[in-house]
């Protein structure tokens, strides 16, 4: 699949424009927290924010499951194993959870507590703010996905 979307960018922009995929990438290979948040505020503490997308769009099927996974987990993509995937299992490089069936506009927060514990920051990671929409919002023509920086923290830099 992976292969695929580098092979021909117009069908990787298709499969972001249906709300298939949300773009979350290119980011370092760290533990870090993902928060599904289908309320309609963040739960994430607003000193703790450090950047948010403009809204992205998300379609959930009648199976009422999303996936988060790595780039890693789309380049070897076996969909059996995301079929069988349990809801709400422990934080892995893949994880599902139960989310109404239907479209979403989605908007990515990223957060980083500013506590340190060992060599990293305690809390980091993406809240995913998920509201129910009649019609997917259009990510525009102009909009280039590969320029939105979702670099939180890199190990061995001082955060900012």
């Amino acid at each position: 699949m992976f292969q695929l979307f580098n092979q021909d960018s117009a069908i990787g922009d298709e499969v972001i424009k249906q709300g298939v995929i949300l773009p979350i990438y290119t980011i370092p290979p760290i533990d870090y927290q993902i928060v599904v948040n289908e309320g309609e505020s963040s739960s994430v503490r607003s000193d703790w924010v450090r950047f948010t997308t403009p809204p992205f769009p998300l379609t959930v099927g009648e199976c009422n499951k999303i996936v988060v996974a790595d780039i890693y987990s789309i380049m070897d993509w076996e969909p059996a194993f995301y079929q069988k995937l349990h809801l709400d299992g422990p934080k892995a490089p893949q994880a599902a959870t139960k989310v109404s069936a239907g479209k979403y506009s989605v908007v990515v927060k990223g957060f980083t507590e500013r506590e340190y514990v060992g060599r990293g920051p305690k809390n980091i990671g993406y809240e995913l703010l998920l509201e129910k929409v009649a019609m997917l919002p259009v990510v525009a023509q102009d909009v280039d996905i590969e320029s939105f920086n979702f670099v939180l923290w890199q190990p061995g830099k001082p955060m900012t």
